[in-house]
């Protein structure tokens, strides 16, 4: 380990970010102790875009984006009936983020937010949702943002956000705790996608280069609509689970980071983006049996 890296882990901003996380930790299983209900499950996933709200310290037009996004994602199990409406009731909240960026160059940022998360946000809602009994979605987001940190050439809000997300993972692990719930995956998404542009700006490859940052969040729907099959289904919580999902995962954003976010131009980065996104949907189609249908 680097002196850099060393210091960074041990500076003040980093250990901000992991104190309230864990005390995010902390609130989930302490109302998973005291009821005997789902709501912990299915509610615990929105401490991830809280805290990373409280660890970013945005701008309002971005807060007020992670909130739009939060009640987007919880229309989402009604709007997902109807084509591109998931992906319309995100439009509203990445508009939000979007404004943020109003003349900051390149030109092109405020429409990379909109339709990154436009696309992005219903495809981890999408994932969440199918599979709302196994708590994935707290650590698949955490390895998304550790991607997001390797790649962006400016690393201070995406450390606090690693930081943060650290101890939420283990809502995924040893005991599934807490879905990330479609509310959570949208208004994950939409920070992850804040932080992206914000600490990316210097380098626009980086920018394209990260949109395969989401791995399995993009690429397990992605695989379901060609197939008509839960990927996953025969996979039930547990360290198994975890091992193969988020291996697929991290294999993915290690390429979106260290590969696709590392080209020469815009071009280039974009299109090993959509090969790695292409690529993973196809080998998560082929990993697991057809085991059930979706219907």
């Amino acid at each position: 380990m680097s002196s850099t890296t060393l210091d960074l882990l041990t500076g003040a901003d980093f250990r901000f970010g992991l104190t309230v996380g864990l005390i995010a930790l902390l609130v989930v299983i302490a109302a998973s102790l005291v009821t005997s209900s789902r709501v912990p499950l299915l509610a615990g996933g929105l401490s991830l875009p809280i805290v990373l709200t409280i660890v970013l310290d945005p701008p309002s037009t971005v807060t007020l984006g992670i909130a739009a996004l939060v009640l987007a994602g919880a229309l989402f199990p009604q709007t997902r009936r109807y084509p591109m409406l998931p992906a319309l009731a995100a439009v509203p909240g990445a508009m939000f983020i979007a404004s943020a960026f109003d003349g900051i160059p390149p030109s092109w940022t405020r429409l990379y937010v909109v339709a990154v998360i436009a696309l992005v946000s219903p495809l981890a809602g999408s994932l969440t949702n199918r599979y709302s009994g196994q708590a994935w979605g707290p650590a698949l987001v955490g390895i998304s943002a550790v991607g997001v940190f390797a790649a962006v050439p400016d690393t201070e809000r995406a450390l606090l956000a690693v930081a943060a997300l650290f101890p939420l993972a283990f809502l995924s692990w040893p005991v599934p705790l807490a879905s990330l719930s479609p509310a959570g995956a949208y208004g994950s998404v939409g920070a992850l996608v804040y932080i992206i542009s914000a600490d990316g700006l210097a380098r626009p490859e980086v920018l394209l280069g990260l949109v395969a940052v989401f791995g399995v969040l993009v690429a397990e729907p992605l695989a379901r609509l060609l197939a008509k099959t839960l990927p996953f289904g025969g996979l039930a919580s547990g360290w198994r689970a975890i091992a193969i999902v988020g291996g697929f995962h991290l294999v993915m954003a290690a390429a979106a980071a260290r590969w696709a976010a590392q080209q020469s131009s815009a071009t280039s980065a974009l299109g090993t983006a959509t090969f790695v996104v292409i690529a993973g949907a196809f080998v998560v189609y082929l990993s697991q049996p057809k085991s059930r249908s979706i219907s």
